[in-house]
């Protein structure tokens, strides 16, 4: 099977623009590649993070561009839109690990609370 750079843009672009559609954001979208364990070879994973960057700005036919940044940059692009974030008061859902392992509170900001 040959890959096709311009298919794999355009599933990468289509992606983009449903996912913003969830963010009150309409001009920056972190797109959060992975998690703790998903890439043990950083070489490769930059690499193929490159290539997605890469055909992601070629082929793409919208006014979008991917790039590498860091929270503080987006953060940054955020306020310089003025986009208002909702306020959470309440327990976010307890966060299931393995079999029999709930813990509550792994995202909260008052952390004592929860021990």
């Amino acid at each position: 099977m040959e890959f096709n750079g311009a298919a794999f843009a355009s599933r990468l672009v289509n992606w983009v623009q449903k996912s913003i559609k969830m963010y009150q954001s309409k001009q920056n979208l972190l797109m959060v590649v992975g998690d703790d364990f998903s890439f043990m070879n950083g070489y490769n994973s930059f690499t193929q993070i490159d290539k997605m960057i890469e055909l992601g700005n070629k082929y793409q036919k919208r006014n979008i561009t991917f790039k590498y940044s860091t929270p503080s940059i987006y953060m940054d692009a955020i306020k310089a839109e003025n986009v208002k974030w909702p306020v959470f008061y309440d327990d976010i859902e307890p966060y299931n690990g393995d079999r029999f392992e709930y813990w509550s509170g792994y995202f909260t900001s008052r952390p004592n609370f929860k021990r």
